[in-house]
């Protein structure tokens, strides 16, 4: 298990994302931190430039990713948490026993800020970084104060080059947001793959997120917003439509018994069965509505990636598409979809034909609309009315203290981990300060950046970040060799550095930590008044001294994410529960209270896929049958997939919804599911908290001949089944 955990480590620490490649955006970075530096050398105050460009140099990594009111707003926390921590690192500097303790309380808020979200951690990161490095270098009150302003104005240096940046920019990050939505739905209808699948939940919930977080006019967020919407819509009938597909069938001979026949008398297998064969009769993914739909869906979004919305010279509304070129509604594909819903209709066709013209028409409904919303100067207020719901702006900092105040309680990996956390930095900061080591500041300086919640994040940083220290130490103090009496070829390299730094960061860990190590020794450099030589392997030791650390402490008191695979199991059925009861109750799907619940299963769904596979690379014996995990997950996708298709049929039939027998049967599946939930949660894997009670059909499938809605609640029951033949989870010795 070891040997094949650390293939997978150092197989990641070679993964690239060349999408993730940001020069643009970074060259703004890099100047914020080089123009104090120039500045400070032309008045003469080199150290003072310093100070500022330090301050510019950990605010840029805040303000990276997501709208202008979420960069500028963490940029501004990270700022002044800077400050603060340049203030009493300064005064607290001379005190060793009152920083280190300061360092472990710092320590404890990072780890506690994972619970809240990556960035939340990072600034924490950035701003324990900044103390650990200003401690080194006691001060009095007035020069603290000084230096605290300093790294203050620097972070407002990235503000101001940040809104000036983003004036000039051709997108904003909401409409990039969008696009990416449509690029993912286009991918999915291509595929028809699960991993497609879930890329388009990640990609709408982070459209969602981004989208609440938004600086938008509003009738810009208007549009985006019924765009995205539209696009959960879309998702919902391409589900909806494979599921009719592999249920249909070309002619009564490919099954004499019926579909809904095979269910019931044969289970899973049969069905399995029947879905194969089906598929291949219909065409499924080699239908042409589902090529036609990824081309159209492909052009949606390379019009919506190319949006003259949330450009801030414009003063006209315009329509997303330049009037040059070909409108959206003029599409061949959408055209094609088109003909294909009059061929269908205008023939006689069966019930498995019916099914799939229905859900095709919607389809091409929702892809209609979403050329209209695109070719428009500005949505139609009925759009607006059924897509955009009422703009709120989150509560982030209220959202914040109840999830920190949840998590103060060592059932909470986040807590356990920052508990970890502090007393790793407390005792790497005791070490360094006590034996007087030089440049000492490196060993609880790589201890934080290394040590995480999980092991595979630890032990892929970790030897990322040692290799990468290792070869921008060696690159920056070779390069401190050549002479540079006026410092221009040293201010170079800081802007140099910086550009590349801020380029990679989430291009590749090792190359971004070549790049960090790089610039801080450069930036060091400019007081610290040494052998180069003797600079360069106290560095190198230091690291590595502290990313052995960090995976010492890690292994000694471990976060194995096996502990968290019930929760988060259990936290997806109960949200899928309550997308169950809303989808049901709720005939038309479209209320508030199904959509509200579609987006916690969505979330519940993508947190659960996160920790499973950092599960699955764990070097450890599993408490947990594996098997029994991943077919428990694969059903609850199912699960998922077909509920996405019946809250679409719910709307159509809902009279269907409302029959007594199918009430009767919602509540003993509702019981099934919470009983199957409880067993997940248990502490023991052969604890059984109540008797399964599996539903009873009675005479549904005779009174409700509908092939799509009838059979969609037959698919749930064997899925269901299928949850209950996987627990318990745990291995039973």
């Amino acid at each position: 298990m070891w040997s094949q955990s650390m293939r997978h480590g150092l197989d990641d620490i070679t993964k690239r994302d060349t999408a993730q490649l940001r020069f643009g955006p970074a060259l703004h970075n890099a100047i914020a931190v080089a123009v104090p530096l120039i500045a400070g050398y032309v008045t003469g105050h080199t150290l003072s430039g310093l100070g500022m460009a330090m301050g510019a140099l950990v605010a840029a990594f805040a303000g990276m990713t997501g709208p202008l009111r979420k960069r500028v707003r963490t940029t501004f926390i990270v700022s002044v948490w800077m400050g603060v921590s340049t203030f009493v690192g300064g005064i607290a500097g001379n005190v060793g026993a009152l920083i280190v303790a300061l360092i472990g309380l710092s320590g404890l808020t990072t780890g506690l800020m994972t619970s809240v979200s990556a960035t939340a951690a990072q600034i924490g990161l950035l701003t324990t970084n900044s103390l650990i490095l200003v401690s080194q270098y006691a001060q009095g009150p007035v020069q603290a104060l000084q230096h605290a302003g300093l790294a203050f104005a620097g972070g407002m240096l990235q503000i101001a080059l940040l809104l000036l940046s983003d004036w000039f920019s051709p997108a904003r990050a909401e409409t990039e947001a969008v696009a990416s939505v449509y690029a993912a739905l286009a991918n999915y209808a291509d595929l028809l793959t699960r991993p497609a699948d879930l890329q388009v939940a990640s990609r709408l919930l982070e459209a969602d997120t981004t989208l609440n977080d938004s600086y938008l006019r509003q009738d810009q967020w208007n549009r985006l917003r019924v765009l995205m919407n539209l696009a959960e819509m879309i998702r919902i009938d391409l589900v909806t439509l494979d599921r009719v597909a592999a249920m249909g069938k070309r002619d009564e001979s490919a099954d004499p018994g019926g579909a809904k026949g095979a269910f019931l008398a044969n289970g899973e297998a049969a069905a399995t069965r029947v879905e194969d064969a089906n598929a291949a009769c219909l065409g499924r993914g080699a239908h042409p509505a589902f090529s036609a739909a990824g081309q159209f869906l492909h052009a949606a979004g390379h019009a919506a990636a190319h949006a003259s919305p949330g450009k801030k010279t414009m003063r006209v509304r315009t329509p997303l598409v330049d009037s040059g070129n070909v409108r959206l509604s003029k599409d061949p594909a959408l055209r094609q979809l088109e003909s294909l819903v009059e061929q269908m209709g205008s023939r006689q066709t069966r019930d498995s034909q019916q099914d799939f013209f229905v859900c095709l028409h919607q389809l091409v409904s929702k892809l209609m609309q979403v050329a209209d919303v695109i070719d428009s100067p500005a949505p139609d207020e009925a759009y607006v009315v059924a897509y955009a719901p009422h703009r709120v702006a989150p509560m982030q900092l209220r959202r914040m203290w109840f999830l920190i105040r949840a998590n103060l309680t060592f059932r909470s990996p986040s807590f356990r981990h920052a508990v970890r956390l502090a007393a790793a930095l407390m005792l790497a900061a005791a070490v360094s300060r006590t034996l007087h080591l030089p440049r000492g500041y490196w060993l609880p300086l790589t201890t934080g950046i290394i040590l995480k919640p999980d092991f595979f994040s630890t032990f892929s940083r970790g030897t990322a970040r040692m290799f990468g220290t290792v070869l921008g130490v060696l690159l920056a103090s070779l390069l401190i060799l050549i002479p540079d009496s006026s410092h221009l070829f040293g201010l170079a390299l800081i802007l140099g550095f910086a550009w590349s730094m801020y380029a990679v960061v989430n291009f590749n860990y090792a190359l971004f930590s070549v790049f960090l190590t790089a610039e801080i020794v450069m930036l060091l450099s400019f007081f610290e008044h040494s052998s180069p030589l003797t600079a360069m392997v106290s560095r190198v030791a230091y690291t590595v001294a502290g990313s052995m650390w960090a995976l010492t402490v890690y292994l000694l008191w471990p976060t194995w994410q096996r502990q968290n695979v019930p929760s988060s199991i259990g936290n997806w059925m109960a949200a899928m529960r309550q997308y169950f009861r809303s989808v049901m109750a709720q005939p038309g799907g479209s209320s508030s209270q199904v959509v509200q619940a579609r987006k916690q299963a969505r979330l519940a769904r993508t947190n659960v896929t996160s920790v499973i596979e950092q599960f699955l690379q764990e070097p450890v014996h599993h408490a947990l049958d594996a098997s029994a995990v991943a077919g428990l997950v694969t059903a609850l996708h199912r699960f998922s997939d077909t509920l996405l298709s019946l809250e679409s049929r719910v709307g159509v039939e809902p009279h269907l919804a409302e029959s007594p027998i199918v009430l009767a049967w919602v509540n003993q599946m509702d019981a099934l599911l919470e009983n199957i939930e409880q067993a997940v949660r248990a502490a023991e894997g052969n604890v059984m908290p109540l008797a399964f009670q599996t539903p009873q059909f009675g005479n549904l499938v005779d009174s409700f001949p509908t092939t799509a809605f009838t059979m969609g609640l037959v698919r749930l029951q064997e899925i269901a089944e299928t949850m209950l033949r996987m627990v318990p989870i745990h291995t039973v010795s």
